[in-house]
């Protein structure tokens, strides 16, 4: 489940950052912090 989280930000902000949309409000964000995150997730998996 924490993947996925991190795998649907770092997407929606890979989206963002190289396909952006018009708009004065939106300001991509670097989409590597979520890819860092994601990577870890993978690496060191949360048993529960």
């Amino acid at each position: 489940m924490l993947r996925a989280g991190a795998l649907r930000f770092w997407v929606s902000r890979l989206w963002d950052f190289y396909l952006p949309r018009e708009a004065s409000i939106l300001k991509p964000h670097d989409p590597t912090h979520f890819e860092r995150v994601l990577r870890q997730r993978i690496a060191h998996p949360v048993l529960l």
